[in-house]
């Protein structure tokens, strides 16, 4: 073990480790970020190598933009952002759906949503499935487009921590890539890649971190991996992390995201302009299909919940079949033959990911506010799961980071001599 003692190391480099090691910086203390992966940004991952363009495998959107940090970091950095446009969708029902069954489906699903949100609003921590109505067509198309937003079927979702979200401002997306952005951000940050934390142990005055590549002596820890990757064991904690905290992992687990990513050699979509398209009726519902993202010839499948899981298991292969099916079903059979690459995610199986987003389980909303408490005073805990109102975002996740790095050195103060200041959250 190195006789070096930090003032605070950071586990994890995605937005909320990068944004804790930065403020920890500014606020003068000796800080180091020990990250499992080969590459910074967590669940924001710009691909540049699979498909020949830019594709999120992770994070999309700039989420309440108009408060977002990101967004005025980006125009800092030069980072071009664009609303996420209109139109918005086309809806394929055995063909172009007509204006009335478009406007039926619009109506249909705003009030499943208002439906959910009022049942949060007034306190009740129930199921989502509980309070949606029932359509004899619309409703089976509905469930996956919900898990594809919140990460989880609406019957594991909880009403209360569903409402609690701020949905407010606009959506904007980065043409370069939120995965690109943040390692933009992370730039000159001390971190040591391909670094896996194992044991976390308290000692008196200091905190060990046993890993990969040794180990490390701290005054303060700050953990960011998800909550899957905590209630799995995959560090190890002394003392063993208390009956409330692992309760509080066990209701509000990572939900299930994942894409697949299509590229093709011409636009075979009859429209030059970026759309989402959804399908109406089962079989071939799962996916949200973002067309021609910035113009390109792509489309990328969006799936949540259990229909990420399932078709993850599946494999590749049936990832992109069922997504092309559906694609040859809406287009022709062109699709197939004009495919130039294809990629998939699978981020339940990553181990240092084993998901999504955070998706508090019904009856279990109240347990969020424990995630961010610290554990024997000298580990504290940040990540999107943290956030009361803007979990499942990026911004989210950094806001946590920050509070964390000002919580560790309120009290290191004294022993590190640290100035006053720091990152502002927004």
């Amino acid at each position: 073990m190195s006789n070096t003692v930090w003032d605070v190391v950071v586990v994890g480099a995605g937005a909320a480790g990068l944004g804790a090691a930065r403020t920890a910086r500014e606020l003068g203390l000796a800080t180091v970020v020990l990250e499992a992966k080969d590459r910074i940004g967590g669940r924001a991952w710009t691909d540049l190598d699979s498909l020949g363009v830019p594709w999120e495998r992770g994070a999309n959107w700039l989420h309440n933009a108009e408060r977002n940090f990101f967004t005025r970091y980006a125009a800092a950095a030069g980072f071009a952002c664009e609303p996420v446009g209109a139109p918005a969708r086309r809806l394929w029902a055995d063909g172009w759906a007509t204006a009335e069954l478009e406007a039926a489906h619009v109506a249909y699903e705003a009030g499943a949503f208002e439906a959910v949100q009022a049942a949060g609003a007034a306190g009740r921590d129930v199921p989502a499935a509980e309070v949606i109505p029932p359509h004899p067509r619309f409703h089976a198309a509905f469930e996956p487009w919900f898990a594809a937003l919140v990460g989880a079927e609406p019957a594991r979702t909880s009403t209360l921590d569903y409402a609690r979200a701020d949905s407010s401002g606009s959506n904007r997306r980065l043409e370069r890539g939120f995965g690109a952005l943040l390692a933009h951000y992370g730039r000159g940050l001390p971190i040591r890649l391909g670094v896996r934390v194992t044991s976390i142990r308290c000692t008196g005055q200091e905190v060990r971190l046993d890993s990969s590549a040794g180990g490390l002596r701290a005054r303060a820890a700050i953990v960011t991996v998800s909550t899957d990757v905590l209630a799995a064991g995959r560090i190890r904690f002394e003392p063993a992390l208390s009956a409330e905290r692992r309760a509080a992992l066990a209701g509000v687990p990572t939900g299930a995201a994942n894409k697949v990513a299509l590229a093709f050699a011409r636009n075979l979509f009859d429209r030059a302009d970026p759309f989402f398209l959804r399908l109406a009726d089962a079989p071939l519902v799962p996916f949200v299909f973002e067309m021609r993202p910035f113009g390109r010839d792509l489309a990328i499948g969006h799936l949540g919940g259990r229909w990420a899981r399932e078709l993850e298991a599946a494999g590749a292969a049936a990832m992109i079949n069922l997504a092309l099916d559906a694609l040859v079903r809406v287009f022709g059979a062109a699709v197939r033959r004009h495919l130039r690459a294809a990629a998939v995610t699978a981020w339940c199986g990553d181990p240092d990911v084993m998901g999504g987003y955070s998706c508090a389980l019904p009856g279990r909303a109240h347990l969020r506010e424990r995630l961010a408490e610290p554990h024997a005073e000298r580990v504290l805990f940040a990540g999107e799961a943290c956030s009361l109102e803007h979990y499942g975002t990026v911004h989210g996740a950094w806001e946590t980071g920050v509070a964390a790095a000002r919580a560790a050195a309120h009290r290191l103060r004294p022993a590190a001599g640290v100035r006053d200041g720091g990152a502002a959250p927004t």
